[in-house]
């Protein structure tokens, strides 16, 4: 038995196999053995069916191809040990005429058997490849605007006998919202907004001043045109605003006794504001890492060629399986995929890897952060399917970092990378009394 393995376009290999005929004859010699002490043959006790009885029960067409079946299996693990292929999913069994099955007596010859094989990638060189990164160092506005986010934490609500609202104020509502052209009642949201301080887009908050407690506050408003306000993104939309409570917000002074109780530690203001530039410094290079690696790996993909296999690049559909439809792969997952062979291309030619402790480093990590216990994600207790995910996302940062090393840096004011930074976590727009930061979070 032997197999010449025959590499086609579409990274894929045609397998010609050859089985010798003494290999066919002992493979139908078994089958018949098996079928024989089956015993299932109704007149016949177990191990004593005659041959003849077989070949009628079962017919010639089932018995050649259960034959060829599992000598084109035993070809196949032949191939995957010695043939030092590495496929990336099941072989496929293309249908044969009948006269190219198994037969008695007969050697075996078949060039059906089709592997998908792992894509040579060529990793393109990032000579004179330029990325933007962000100022490491805060600027003043910055420090500015966390000393603010620690202010507003540390705000104390004092209830006033006045129903009226006033800038600064905070004040609980109802608001219902109603998009132009949306039909049915009005979507209800409970919200809590803090008066004429510029937090909200759009400034929903503004209509509220010169209002009293128990009145119902109707108006319209141009929403803005962004990702994130979904049915009333670039809708003229229709506001009305049962405002609840008023309280006034007793904000602390930005002075030692504020440094004090702010971060622990910081015995004075100056400390404090050394405490938070260090801890903004530390944000940035962690930004700066992460819009490094986003750029690097999308130039890897503008800049990329992979031949797929076709059977990645071809999606079956379930919905219309009887009529045989396939679908084709999304270009952004086609390119994503191409960007995962690349990457374990290119920490394989610096001789990088990932190792399994990294991988349950990171497992432990995601799921203490979203609340479970440590001792529950070790061992057989590991989702299999997270850990390839994460082990991907290891892999694409590794040599997003390997990129970028290579790369010279252009160091901008963090509001030039505005594009970068809407395709990360959180720059998505908000809803009506959503504030863009939450002076309620302790």
């Amino acid at each position: 038995m032997f197999a010449i393995v025959q590499p086609e376009p579409g990274s894929r290999a045609r397998l010609a196999i050859h089985v010798e005929q003494k290999h066919v004859d002992r493979a139908y010699r078994t089958l018949f053995e098996d079928l024989v002490n089956r015993g299932n043959i109704p007149g016949f006790r177990k191990g004593k069916v005659p041959i003849w009885r077989i070949r009628r029960e079962y017919g010639p067409k089932a018995i050649d191809g259960a034959v060829y079946g599992d000598l084109m299996e035993q070809a196949l693990r032949c191939v995957l040990t010695y043939g030092r292929l590495h496929p990336l999913g099941p072989a496929d069994f293309e249908d044969e005429e009948d006269d190219r099955l198994a037969k008695e007596s007969q050697p075996l010859v078949s060039d059906r058997v089709v592997l998908p094989l792992r894509p040579e990638v060529r990793v393109p060189k990032a000579e004179g490849l330029e990325l933007k990164t962000p100022e490491i160092e805060p600027s003043e506005d910055e420090l500015a605007a966390e000393l603010k986010r620690l202010q507003d934490a540390a705000v104390e609500r004092v209830a006033v006998e006045r129903k009226e609202v006033r800038a600064g104020d905070q004040v609980e509502v109802v608001l219902r919202t109603q998009a132009e052209g949306e039909e049915g009642d009005p979507e209800e949201q409970d919200a809590s907004l803090i008066v004429g301080e510029d937090r909200y887009d759009p400034p929903v908050d503004t209509h509220l001043v010169g209002h009293s407690v128990g009145e119902t506050v109707e108006f319209t408003i141009e929403y803005p045109d962004r990702p994130g306000l979904d049915r009333l993104a670039g809708k003229t939309v229709r506001v009305a605003a049962d405002i609840k409570d008023v309280c006034e917000r007793k904000v602390p002074a930005l002075d030692d006794e504020f440094a004090k109780q702010a971060i622990e530690g910081c015995e004075t203001l100056e400390a404090l504001r050394a405490e938070v530039t260090v801890r903004l410094r530390r944000e940035h290079e962690e930004l700066a890492q992460q819009v490094l690696r986003g750029q690097a790996i999308r130039w890897l993909g503008d800049n990329l060629r992979v031949d797929l296999p076709e059977s990645f690049l071809e999606l079956s559909d379930d919905e219309d399986e009887e009529d045989g439809e396939e679908l084709t792969l999304p270009a952004e997952a086609s390119r994503a995929l191409s960007v995962a062979f690349a990457c374990e291309a290119l920490l394989a030619e610096r001789g990088v890897e990932v190792s399994e402790d990294e991988v349950r480093q990171a497992y432990l990590a995601l799921g203490v952060s979203r609340g479970v216990d440590a001792s529950l994600l070790i061992g057989d207790r590991i989702d299999r399917s997270v850990a390839t995910m994460l082990r991907e996302r290891i892999v694409n940062e590794r040599a997003g970092d390997l990129i970028a090393e290579s790369a010279t840096k252009q160091t901008v004011p963090l509001s030039d990378l505005a594009e970068e930074l809407t395709q990360t976590a959180g720059e998505a727009g908000h809803e009506p009394g959503e504030p863009t930061e939450d002076p309620t979070d302790d």
